[in-house]
């Protein structure tokens, strides 16, 4: 009984690696880009960074921004 017990738990410990992906599928991952995706990407993220500095650009009174914040400058 005692090995009926033990050769069902190996069996069901090994059931969750396989149902994991861990055995045989040489484990995950993301898949690969190709050469053509990757600079989509890129010219993506340059255009999201251009419009991003446009938007702080435009941004009025700059020195305020600039300025550290002081919320204790009405009690002083």
């Amino acid at each position: 009984m005692k090995i009926f017990l033990a050769a069902m738990l190996i069996a069901f410990s090994t059931v969750s690696v396989c149902a994991q992906g861990g055995i045989g599928k040489g484990g995950g991952g993301p898949p690969k880009k190709s050469e053509a995706e990757l600079a989509e990407e890129k010219k993506n993220r340059k255009a999201e960074e251009k419009a991003y500095n446009d938007a702080l650009s435009r941004i009025g009174d700059r020195k305020a921004v600039q300025e550290k914040p002081d919320p204790w400058r009405n009690v002083r």
